[in-house]
């Protein structure tokens, strides 16, 4: 791989991923926080119009396409057989913080979807959705975050020409 394509790559990767970290930072830090200070059958209604817009090409490209270019680095680093920890830290944690996206957070946004936002269980829906769906997207912020971090400190250790 060029050192041209490299670079591209891992700064395609530290923005997708700090593009994916700010989506859900800013979802922990103060849109469910909002949604959960609404009477819950708008909240949910609400949380099921955001998942539904969530669904789109540019959220795909930053989640699929960082995810795809991750690997490719992650590829690249193995197969020269040098010691990368800093691009391989990244490549785990970002993998992880998708993991957690499709394990967890997607699951619960699918039964969310189909709950019935004026049903007689619609608080107790919500406040589970709620306190799962959050602690899971801490942990995808963090993760996704840190990657950020781990991808720009390889970039860096590229371009002084140390291992990454």
């Amino acid at each position: 791989m060029s050192p041209r394509v490299f670079v591209s790559l891992t700064l395609f990767c530290i923005a997708g991923s700090a593009a994916d970290g700010g989506a859900y930072f800013a979802f922990s830090n103060f849109v469910m926080q909002g949604l959960h200070r609404l009477p819950v059958d708008a909240a949910v209604t609400a949380m099921q119009q955001l998942d539904i817009t969530a669904e789109n090409p540019w959220f795909a490209l930053a989640l699929f396409g960082t995810g795809l270019a991750s690997l490719v680095l992650a590829t690249q680093v193995i197969r020269k057989q040098r010691s990368r920890a800093a691009m391989l830290t990244a490549v785990v944690l970002y993998l992880l913080s998708l993991a957690v996206t499709f394990a967890c957070n997607v699951p619960l946004n699918n039964t969310l979807a189909n709950a019935d936002a004026h049903a007689a269980n619609a608080a107790q829906t919500w406040a589970s959705f709620y306190n799962a769906w959050i602690l899971w997207n801490h942990i995808r912020t963090i993760m996704a975050l840190a990657s950020t971090v781990f991808f720009a400190i390889a970039l860096a250790r590229y371009e002084q020409g140390e291992a990454a």
